[in-house]
């Protein structure tokens, strides 16, 4: 989050915004599309009959699929209501994958992952709206229009609201949680919104997701993975991170040929860089509709430990 800015500062908005895209495409393979392609090894965890463990994960495949294929459908055909659903949802995705690292100290953590989700997706809007538009209006096809204009409208609003959800859940939670921990979610906030204000929009969106939210999945993918705690304080962080990779590789690989499938309806060629990002974000949302589903599924069900606030 501190170099963000510098790339922010030193390039300009057009280089900067340039870089965010490369860095979001390679992201496909670090972090950024891979954060999600574990998913099967989870659910794998989840069944039971240790008998029927294909039929099962054979149905939750076609499932997965099948919500993701619905996603990409609902961009091609109806653009405008995916742009306010892929914000939303991303939003509460990114929103709730932050604050669930202090739901052990909070009762009221979803106040702070509403909080945290409208600053993580309206404060770039809000800080940019000119460069911000122009990627609402790529994700569209160019048929944004009027819903772009609301977007950009309402995008100081939200962040507002964002800021005061995140200032009550403090209010509210004074006498349960440490001020150490206070200071290191107010501090982790401020850096948050100096980096959304002194970077373009893709470039800082694209450091949050590889170096916020996906980092934090991979850690806590981990405990789904092993039902315990000990390997965010046992395991060595390179370990996590190489056999994160290792299974994430099929989903991966998969996912690339349905971005070459959204290229082709699109017509976009490969020499466009902004236009495969927008292709890559239609991607993305795609596998975030199932994604996010299962990981507030499993959040729900209080099944896994929390890990330890002090490796953030």
């Amino acid at each position: 989050m501190l170099l963000a800015p510098l790339c922010g500062i030193f390039l300009g908005e057009g280089q900067s915004e340039t870089l965010g895209a490369w860095l979001l495409l390679i992201s496909a393979f670090l972090f950024g599309l891979p954060h999600g392609a574990c998913d099967f090894w989870i659910l794998q965890k989840t069944v039971k009959n240790q008998t029927a463990v294909f039929q099962t994960l054979s149905i939750y495949f076609l499932v997965y699929l099948a919500l993701s294929l619905t996603t990409v459908a609902i961009w091609i055909f109806l653009p405008n209501l995916a742009l306010v659903g892929f914000l939303l949802l991303t939003a509460w995705h990114f929103g709730s994958g932050d604050a669930i690292w202090e739901k052990e100290n909070s009762k009221l953590w979803q106040l702070n992952g509403l909080g945290r989700g409208l600053i993580i997706i309206f404060a770039p809007i809000t800080f940019h709206a000119a460069l911000s538009g122009k990627v609402l209006t790529g994700l569209t096809g160019n048929t944004g229009g009027e819903h772009i204009e609301l977007i950009l409208n309402v995008a100081p609003y939200l962040l507002t609201t964002g800021i005061f959800a995140l200032v009550v859940e403090s209010i509210l939670t004074k006498a349960q949680t440490d001020l150490r921990s206070k200071l290191i979610k107010w501090t982790e906030i401020g850096l948050i919104l100096i980096m959304f204000w002194l970077t373009s929009p893709i470039l800082a969106v694209t450091f949050y997701l590889v170096g916020v939210h996906s980092w934090r999945h991979i850690l806590r993918l981990e405990v789904y993975a092993e039902g315990s705690e000990k390997t965010s304080e046992e395991t060595e962080i390179w370990q996590i991170i190489l056999n994160f990779h290792k299974k994430a590789l099929p989903i991966t690989v998969l996912a690339l040929f349905g971005l070459a499938g959204i290229l082709w309806v699109r017509q976009i060629g490969l020499n466009d860089i902004f236009q495969m990002t927008y292709g890559y974000l239609i991607l993305l949302s795609a596998l975030t509709v199932p994604h996010a589903a299962l990981i507030y599924w499993i959040e729900s069900r209080n099944s896994f430990p929390m890990i330890s606030t002090h490796i953030q």
